[in-house]
């Protein structure tokens, strides 16, 4: 092969690395959104469950 073809083989190789390395990125950054989503929502419904108990019963954060 030359090294032309060659070069454009190795240029394809790497875009599509650098491809897959971004969605990875962007996977991994919604997962860590999702979570931190979730953990907020437990949290506040924990924090309702307190006030409830302490006899407040106007949440101060929105219901979902």
């Amino acid at each position: 092969m030359d090294r032309h073809l060659l070069a454009l083989i190795a240029e394809a190789v790497e875009t599509a690395a650098t491809v897959s390395l971004t969605v990875l990125a962007t996977k991994a950054t919604n997962a860590l959104i999702q979570l931190s989503i979730r953990s907020f929502r437990r949290w506040r419904a924990a924090r309702r469950r307190r006030l409830r108990r302490w006899g407040i019963d106007a949440p101060l954060l929105p219901r979902d």
